[in-house]
């Protein structure tokens, strides 16, 4: 959390809107382009910041570690 002139804001770390994008995309029955290309573009766009043994993590962690490997190496290919 981040508090700015007396107002919080929560702040979402580039792995944790991924794997959130990749349960939506699951929950969804996997036809939200939508959610499936904000993840790969973030994925694209982090590069070498990407954090991938977190992600990993927490994509094993909410039932999505297959989608985030198919996710990276689409982002990458």
């Amino acid at each position: 959390m981040l508090t700015v002139t007396r107002q919080t804001l929560r702040v979402v770390s580039a792995e944790d809107s991924v794997v959130e994008k990749l349960r939506w995309w699951r929950r969804g029955g996997g036809v939200s382009e939508r959610q499936w290309r904000d993840a790969t573009g973030v994925i694209e766009v982090q590069g070498a910041r990407f954090d991938h043994a977190y992600a990993e993590r927490r994509a094993a962690a909410m039932g999505v570690a297959d989608l985030l490997q198919q996710a990276v190496a689409e982002a990458r290919g």
